[in-house]
């Protein structure tokens, strides 16, 4: 029984290649084979090759005598890695299965379910950590010539760390369990918490290059602190070098930890896999409802559907925060900018560039584009409702110019502060972008009512991999590019403003022509799908 659970689980988590996402439909033989090298050269030559030229680097500091912080760095590095590649895969695959119920009602030992459900986990953790150790401990190999020792123990240093990341996510996949049954807003939380994620990796990859140069100019330094402040580090490292006693303490604290991990989770099993959400009970208070209209009802339904899906919310406007990322840049950094400009006799393009920087921002939000598609098999619904079709489409159109004005409009004011325009540039700064935007919310609208998709089995299926969303993003991105290009190659006045006057007349053209076509072609196309 357990090797059929066995293959089952790896067929599981392997679904994606043999899966299409979209409609749930089998792949066929070539896109398998496809599916798997594109991953593969992903896994192997780009990550693997990263780090293997990372670890070549590191191989100065065995000439500097503290060759167990190769080891130490290197593990740490699998370890995080490994960590956040597998969590998440534990708290779907081991807590939030949709076939928990089924296996339990079997009789089907629950420790068996149990361990099908780690090695999962487990060869799920390996692939990740191993594509930073291996590495690590090839360029060890043939690069250092260890001995046999030395050989032996980075191998079982690298066991060790898969089982240790196995031990991460088992702790941390529970926690999330636990936390997840209590929380109402799911949604939000998980964009907060990715998006933080975000910000850590970009501000650690920023800092790597400085932070690898400092480390091997002082090596020496930085592996005594270590060695006394965080010996258990020391011990990790000198294990990979083939030290015996250290191989013993590491393969013994790794090896006890992991099982206090599996008995803790043996005797929550049941209860998380098959317990509800538990909310708070909130006592019955007798209050007047406030009335609400058709259009507002139908927006307060789509911004709950926006904000219930974490997926909708960091793959169809990221543009949003990007806004307001630069907005905070240009009041802290805009001025070392028009001092640029100003030395180069350049202030005039200054509104130009600001116009096209933040268009090309808004250019990257596509929420309308997956509005229609959202829909799912529950796309019936809508149209049952006493609405007209166009209320429906403006619902949607509103949610976009909404989530994207508003930022856009922090950026405009911040461009205004910074460059202090004349009076037609500051309405430029705040038009163009208004209108440009309303513009990509019909075109976005009306990509979705040409190619929606009904049948996808994963939301990631609509919004990351649609034909709607993929054409929005380049139709409005191409829009920005073309007439930024105009100007710099084809403009030959020195005043930009009567270009701009012309972008702004040309975008809000197009706006009524699309939101024309959306009122009388694009309400018929709703009620025919």
């Amino acid at each position: 029984m357990i090797k059929v659970l066995f293959r089952k689980q790896m067929l599981e988590l392997n679904r994606s290649f043999f899966q299409n996402k979209k409609d749930g439909k089998a792949r066929s033989h070539g896109k398998v084979i496809l599916s798997i090298l594109g991953f593969a050269i992903l896994m192997i030559i780009v990550l693997g090759g990263m780090f293997a030229l990372m670890s070549m680097g590191l191989v100065s500091l065995f000439d500097a005598g503290v060759g167990w912080l190769y080891f130490t760095i290197m593990s740490i590095l699998a370890i995080l890695l490994g960590t956040f590649g597998s969590v998440f895969n534990t708290y779907a695959s081991l807590y939030q299965a949709k076939d928990n119920d089924f296996l339990l009602s079997l009789p089907i030992p629950v420790q068996d379910i149990l361990v099908v459900r780690l090695s999962g986990v487990f060869v799920m953790g390996l692939m990740y950590s191993a594509v930073v150790m291996v590495p690590a401990v090839l360029v060890y190999i043939f690069m250092v010539s260890p001995g046999l020792a030395g050989v032996i123990g980075s191998v079982i240093l690298m066991l060790m760390i898969s089982l240790f990341v196995l031990v991460l996510s088992c702790i941390l996949g529970w926690a999330v369990a636990k936390v997840s049954h209590k929380l109402k807003n799911r949604g939000v939380i998980s964009t907060i918490c990715s998006l933080a994620f975000l910000g850590l990796y970009y501000y650690f990859y920023f800092q790597a290059a400085d932070a690898l140069e400092s480390l091997l100019m002082n090596a020496i330094v930085i592996g005594e602190k270590i060695r006394g402040a965080a010996y258990p580090l020391y011990v990790m490292g000198m294990a990979g070098t083939g030290d015996v006693s250290s191989l013993v303490i590491l393969s013994a604290f790794v090896l006890i930890l992991l099982v206090v991990t599996c008995y803790v989770l043996l005797k929550s099993f049941l209860q998380i896999a098959t317990g509800t959400s538990e909310t708070a009970k909130v006592k019955y208070k007798e209050k007047k409802v406030k009335k609400n209209s058709v259009q507002g009802a139908l927006f307060s339904k789509e911004l709950h559907r926006y904000l219930s899906s974490s997926a909708y919310m960091l793959n169809c406007s990221l543009g949003s925060l990007m806004l307001i990322l630069m907005a905070g840049v240009l009041l802290f950094k805009g001025q070392m900018v028009m001092d640029v400009l100003t030395q180069y006799d350049a202030s005039e393009v200054a509104v130009p560039v600001g116009c096209a920087l933040i268009c090309a921002i808004v250019a990257m939000n596509d929420i309308a584009a997956s509005a229609i598609s959202m829909e799912g098999t529950a796309k019936w619904i809508l149209p049952s409702l006493p609405v007209t079709s166009w209320q429906i489409l403006q619902a949607k159109l509103r949610l976009h110019i909404v989530l994207t004005m508003v930022p856009s409009l922090l950026c405009s004011l911040a461009a205004e502060i910074v460059f202090r325009p004349s009076w037609f540039g500051g309405i430029c700064l705040f038009a163009i972008p208004m209108v440009f935007t309303v513009l990509t919310a019909a075109v976005d609208l009306m990509l979705n009512l040409r190619w929606p998709n009904f049948s996808w089995t994963r939301e990631t299926a609509v919004v990351k991999q649609g034909a709607a969303p993929m054409l929005a993003l380049l139709i409005n991105l191409a829009y920005v590019l073309v007439f930024a290009g105009m100007y710099l190659f084809l403009w030959k006045m020195e005043d930009p403003y009567p270009y701009l006057a012309i972008c702004l007349a040309v975008t809000a053209a197009l706006t009524v022509a699309a939101l024309y076509w959306l009122k009388k072609k694009g309400t018929r196309r709703l009620e025919e799908l």
